[in-house]
């Protein structure tokens, strides 16, 4: 989905806490630059989760799923901010859904790296049927109890034409399962995709509840966020939502 109020009050009592970092961009201590051999001791692989820049429908907060539409100027600036802000860092491996948005702002984030991007459909974001092409206003006129729902515990719903949440949370988890996680350690990875996927996996990676926490953690257009998973079951979240230019 795009940007929009469907997200909780920041300051609801439900809502999780996170620190956020505006003051400056990641260093190479806490982005994970350090070289190979001054890794920290504990085997990890580090990822890093960048969400696609704004497009048109982000804008006008419209409900976008997997309808395919490409960056607005302003998301080819976010893009390049953040490619700019991770200017030093390498990374081992990058993927992106294969939706355009996503694919074109991981090949400004990559950038001159020697580096292939791979292209992972499962990584796409949700399917809102129906409700894609609606505005988020006009989704809560037509449909004001689901809207709700949507907010508060998404597994309940079935979106008309559209992908169940469990169906959505399954697809991404199985494609970073069988096409991403890998047993080698002390990789650093690039996943480009989208709001709903990034959060599906910040919950898989925490061992969080997906469904009542999926609209708890925020994720700007632009953004990123870093975790570094010790083994399957076992992570920390080193930064969540990180913007270049400290935006919501």
């Amino acid at each position: 989905m795009g940007t929009g109020p469907l997200c909780p009050c920041p300051g609801s009592r439900e809502t999780l806490s996170y620190v956020k970092s505006r003051a400056r961009v990641p260093d190479r201590q806490d982005a994970g630059s350090e070289s190979k051999g001054s890794r920290m001791e504990i085997p990890r692989n580090r990822i890093y989760l960048v969400r696609h820049g704004q497009t048109a429908s982000n804008r006008d907060r419209i409900v976008m799923g997997k309808r395919d539409e490409p960056l607005s100027e302003e998301g080819i600036v976010q893009a390049q901010s953040l490619s700019t802000a991770l200017g030093g860092l390498s990374w081992d491996a990058a993927f992106s859904s294969d939706l355009e948005r996503a694919h074109h702002t991981a090949r400004i984030v990559v950038g001159e790296r020697d580096l292939e991007i791979a292209l992972l459909p499962g990584l796409a974001e949700q399917d809102y049927g129906d409700w894609e092409g609606l505005s988020f206003e006009e989704l809560r006129k037509r449909h004001p109890s689901d809207a709700l729902t949507l907010l508060t515990d998404p597994a309940l719903i079935r979106i008309p034409g559209g992908e169940g949440f469990d169906e959505f949370k399954d697809r991404v988890i199985g494609t970073y399962e069988e096409k991403i996680r890998t047993d080698e350690r002390n990789r650093d990875v690039l996943i480009v995709a989208h709001g709903g996927a990034i959060r599906i996996l910040v919950c898989y990676f925490l061992g969080l509840e997906y469904s009542r926490n999926f609209f708890k953690l925020w994720v700007s257009n632009g953004s990123l966020t870093v975790v570094d998973e010790l083994m399957p079951g076992t992570a920390l979240l080193k930064r969540l939502n990180w913007t270049a230019d400290g935006a919501d």
